[in-house]
């Protein structure tokens, strides 16, 4: 048998299982046993595929972003590497701020130690100048706790230190937790996205996870996360790692994405 007769077989089997046919040609196909035999396995096909129970839409439309978003990373290493519209939130552009704050905090505190050093030296020196001899022989006892006594201000060292050490945790900001899929789409849900993509986050828009974590902050991501039609929303904390908010704006698709390999975390649909 060629492969014209198993194409003719084949039609003539569907029609009969189809009932397509007059009764002279049903005769004729229930005669052969090939025939037969093909519609017999047409039958069980059509039985089994009807026993299957169908994917709620839910499932089907999660299973699709899921392909498309894991398909767009898998592409990105292809595409031209474009210039991304970066928004900046409000915390991000304030962060300057905080940090020009934080030095001169330090470098005030710095200046208040060095001229109170400088003051109990000059008094100290005018005191010993004007105490009488057997007096200035008097031992001093000092306390022994640690702490600077009442009316005294601190050591100058450890002051400076302290402030240092606050500039130093400034250096890392506070981001929004964002740890599944809900939380993405209700990050991505702040940001005003029209045509222009120039104005930062809506607070009527929709809220942003309210927990929020000490993490990193790295100035934009690397051209290998992005694709030509990405649009960076912002640093976020995922699982305890920094990642970013990168939406596909040809798909309404937004991805968390790890801030070290690239590596998606999860995505979302944006709700319109």
């Amino acid at each position: 048998m060629n492969d014209d007769d198993a194409s003719v077989r084949a039609e003539a089997a569907s029609a009969y299982l189809d009932e397509e046919i007059d009764a002279g040609e049903r005769v004729s196909v229930s005669a052969d046993p090939d025939t037969m035999a093909l519609v017999d396995t047409f039958a069980r096909v059509r039985d089994a595929l009807r026993a299957v129970e169908p994917v709620p839409e839910s499932v089907r439309a999660d299973a699709l972003s899921a392909a498309l978003a894991e398909f767009d990373v898998r592409q990105r290493i292809r595409a031209t590497p474009a210039t991304a519209i970066v928004l900046k939130p409000r915390w991000q552009r304030a962060y300057p701020i905080f940090r020009a704050s934080a030095a001169a905090a330090v470098i005030a505190v710095v200046v208040f130690a060095a001229v109170n050093a400088t003051k109990g030296s000059d008094s100290k020196s005018s005191s010993s100048a004007t105490q009488p001899p057997a007096a200035a022989e008097l031992p001093r006892i000092e306390a022994a706790t640690g702490a600077a006594p009442a009316g005294t201000s601190a050591p100058a060292a450890t002051t400076a230190a302290g402030a240092a050490d606050s500039s130093n945790q400034r250096l890392a900001a506070l981001v929004p937790v964002v740890n599944n899929p809900e939380d993405l789409a209700r990050y991505a849900a702040s940001f005003d996205l029209p045509a222009s993509a120039s104005s930062g986050p809506s607070t009527d828009a929709g809220a942003t996870p309210a927990a929020t974590e000490l993490v990193p902050l790295p100035e934009t991501p690397p051209a290998t996360c992005l694709t030509s039609t990405d649009t960076f929303l912002g640093t976020i904390s995922v699982l305890g790692s920094t990642a970013f908010a990168v939406r596909d704006n040809s798909t309404g698709i937004v991805r968390a994405v790890n801030a070290d390999d690239c590596r998606l975390f999860f995505s979302a649909p944006l709700s319109p």
